[in-house]
């Protein structure tokens, strides 16, 4: 198995190849990962007044050069990208979140129209764009992004009592956001693959088969079943679309969120610590969290990974690696970490297979700096 890795202390990429039969040495990854921080859309720097842009993305690539689509996307997608971003100036980019969207609709459907399999093969997609207070999340297929934030949660008074004030504050980790995966059997998706022509499977036993779109040629006979209903490439499944859905997240209503949940935490720590000591005078013993204080992170994976380890699991392995000054563990660490723990996993439920296993994390840093 081969480990691919790229980034640094705010950011980090990593890819696993799979195992799918035959000799170890003949074994094709065809999963890629994307990030870029900082994403210069025009060319004026960010500390010269550009907005802050970050980029990060996952393709997970499937069939015969699946491997192809993966990389074309990778290679063509940030510049298409740039390019109609900067039809856009700065004001209408947070004014207009519509046009943004529409980009990205626009650029995942140009690429899949370039795929240099001809259609034949193709790939997932998941992407988080970073724009000023904005982040703009684009998936078509079954792999996943996420946003969440972390900050360190109050200190138990009592515990700080007990240990001269020397207690670590407990983080507080949360996911406030994740993408839909794109099946053939959700109602929308399946109508759409039906009045196209295609055929939707949706098997008796989940446990022996996902539901799969397929192709259905002139006689009737169906073949490539599919695991998704959006994709790039993959033109002969009828009514499989690469056009993503669009979601747009506002970071300062991700601060609130993170700000309330704290007032939350704290609330209740307040009122267990009262109960212990019999008191009816509710002491307020957690100090005003600065929004400073609140940090966000994006991830993207591939299936490989996320139908082995849940969000909130790899969200806490990311973050701890990014912001607790008390973790001996590096951002590329981690996600090795994460990594290795799906592909033990894949041959923990039986068989030889594992898929690839793809992640891109990142910080999404302040409008004051870069990573």
């Amino acid at each position: 198995a081969t480990l691919r890795t790229a980034g640094d202390e705010f950011k980090t990429t990593m890819t696993l190849t799979g195992y799918k039969g035959g000799r170890p040495e003949k074994q094709i990854n065809q999963d890629r990962s994307m990030l870029i921080s900082p994403y210069h859309i025009s060319e004026k720097k960010q500390d010269e007044g550009s907005l802050p842009a970050q980029l990060l993305g996952v393709f997970d690539g499937h069939g015969n050069g699946g491997e192809a689509t993966s990389q074309h996307s990778i290679d063509t997608l940030p510049k298409l990208l740039a390019e109609k971003l900067k039809a856009i100036d700065d004001e209408n980019m947070l004014e207009n979140e519509e046009a943004v969207s529409q980009a990205l609709k626009e650029v995942f459907n140009e690429v899949d129209r370039s795929d240099p399999t001809n259609g034949e093969a193709g790939c997932t997609a998941t992407v988080v764009l970073r724009l000023g207070e904005k982040l703009f999340v684009a998936n078509a297929g079954d792999s996943v992004s996420f946003i969440g934030f972390y900050f360190e949660g109050p200190d138990d008074k009592q515990q700080q009592q007990q240990q001269q004030q020397q207690q670590q504050k407990e983080p507080e980790i949360q996911i406030v956001y994740k993408t839909r995966e794109d099946k053939p059997d959700l109602p929308e998706e399946r109508a759409r693959i039906l009045k196209a022509g295609g055929y939707v499977h949706i098997p008796t036993d989940p446990a022996l088969d996902v539901p799969r779109a397929y192709y259905v040629d002139q006689n009737g006979k169906m073949t490539w079943g599919l695991a998704m209903s959006r994709s790039i490439g993959d033109w002969y499944v009828q009514g499989v679309i690469a056009e993503p859905i669009v979601d747009v997240l506002s970071i300062p209503d991700i601060i609130q969120t993170a700000l309330a949940s704290y007032a939350e935490t704290c609330s209740a720590s307040n009122a267990a610590t009262n109960q212990e000591d019999n008191s009816n005078d509710r002491e307020e013993s957690c100090e005003a969290l600065n929004p400073h204080d609140v940090h966000i992170f994006a991830v993207s994976a591939s299936d490989g990974m996320m139908d082995e380890l849940s969000p909130d699991y790899v969200g806490a392995v990311m973050a701890q690696a990014f912001f607790d000054s008390h973790n001996p563990i590096v951002p590329h660490s981690a996600a090795e970490h994460l990594v290795l723990t799906a592909a033990r996993q894949w041959h923990r439920d039986g068989g030889s297979y594992r898929d690839d296993i793809a992640i891109a994390a990142m910080t999404i840093v302040a409008d004051d700096g870069d990573a």
